[in-house]
C-alpha cells in the first residue's frame, strides 16, 4: 500500500480531556501533529497523533495494524518509544506504552512552539481577538 508522506507537523490546539473519559485513568491532551510508527521495524507510517496521556494515545493512519501488535512511534523531540495496539477503527488506531511517558516528556509534546519556529501558538491559532 502506497502512503503520502507528511511534510511537516500540524500546529494545533491542546485540550484537555476528563479523567475516566472512555474508561481511561489519565487526563489526555487533544492533539495533532505528525509522528512516525514502525511496525516490527520493518515499515514506517507516517501517522497523525491524536491524543496522548503518559499512559497512551490514539493516531489516524492508512496502514493496517491489528490489535495487540507491537510498535515504534518517533514522536517529535522525543527517542522512539515502544506501545501496543489496544484497539483500531476506521482509520484510528489506540495504543498503551509499554512504559508510561514521564509527565515531563507530555509538557514537551504540547508546549507551545518556540516564538520564530514558522509554528502558530494555540492562542495565536485559536485564542486571538478580532480587532476592527
Amino acid at each position: 500500500m502506497q502512503m503520502n508522506k507528511l511534510s511537516r507537523p500540524v500546529a494545533a490546539q491542546v485540550a484537555y480531556l476528563a479523567v475516566g473519559a472512555e474508561q481511561r485513568q489519565t487526563r489526555r491532551r487533544a492533539v495533532n501533529f505528525a509522528a512516525i510508527l514502525e511496525s516490527e521495524g520493518v515499515s514506517s507510517h507516517p501517522v497523525n497523533v491524536l491524543d496522548i496521556s503518559e499512559q497512551g494515545f490514539r493516531i489516524v493512519t492508512a496502514a493496517e495494524v491489528g490489535q495487540g501488535s507491537s510498535m515504534l512511534i518517533k514522536l517529535p523531540g522525543l527517542e522512539a518509544v515502544r506501545a501496543t495496539v489496544v484497539w483500531a477503527k476506521d482509520g484510528q488506531i489506540g495504543c498503551s506504552f509499554e512504559e508510561e511517558l514521564h509527565p515531563a516528556s507530555i509538557r514537551t509534546l504540547t508546549a507551545d512552539p518556540p516564538a520564530g519556529s514558522g509554528r502558530l501558538s494555540a492562542k495565536a491559532q485559536f485564542g486571538s481577538k478580532l480587532t476592527s
